[in-house]
């Protein structure tokens, strides 16, 4: 069965998807986040909750990319997508972008002017037992980095 076949890709998920192929393919690139940057960091979960997240700090790797890819430092939806190591058997890969706060803000994607400024969230919650959980993430020493990649690799190659 061919993947747009499959039974929970219903008329609207398969228009969806082929809309996101349409886009890909006129840009000659991802349809959203289509430049980043690969870094390696370190993870802590400060609250783990239900989640099966490491309880000791792990290495990572970190891709962040303009959500429009909007050039230089045009403003544009931030994004932060962490590669967690296996726990339990299978690695986690988060993504988040920069959003707004509260309960509408943090379910919408904002543009941002800065790379360290404002705060990435999952957009959509992980269900666990205890209920719906939010991810988000933040600088913890935020630094002044226009939203161009040069921008974000100047913060990088200074940082060290």
């Amino acid at each position: 069965m061919a993947e747009d076949d499959t039974p929970q890709a219903g008329p609207a998920g398969r228009l969806f998807r082929a809309g996101f192929h349409a886009l890909a393919a006129l840009r000659g690139a991802r349809a959203f986040h289509p430049n980043g940057l690969l870094l390696n960091g370190e993870f802590q979960a400060l609250r783990r909750d239900e989640l099966a997240l490491p309880e000791e700090p792990v290495a990572v790797t970190v891709r962040m990319s303009k959500g429009a890819g909007l050039p230089g430092r045009v403003p544009d939806a931030l994004g932060l997508a962490v590669r967690i190591p296996a726990v339990g058997g299978h690695p986690w890969d988060l993504t988040l972008t920069t959003s707004g706060t509260g309960l509408v803000g943090r379910v919408l994607p904002r543009p941002a002017r800065t790379w360290t400024a404002g705060r990435y969230s999952t957009l959509l919650p992980y269900r666990t037992k205890g209920g719906l959980v939010w991810l988000s993430a933040r600088a913890e020493r935020p630094r002044h980095a226009e939203a161009s990649l040069d921008g974000l690799r100047r913060l990088v190659t200074e940082g060290r």
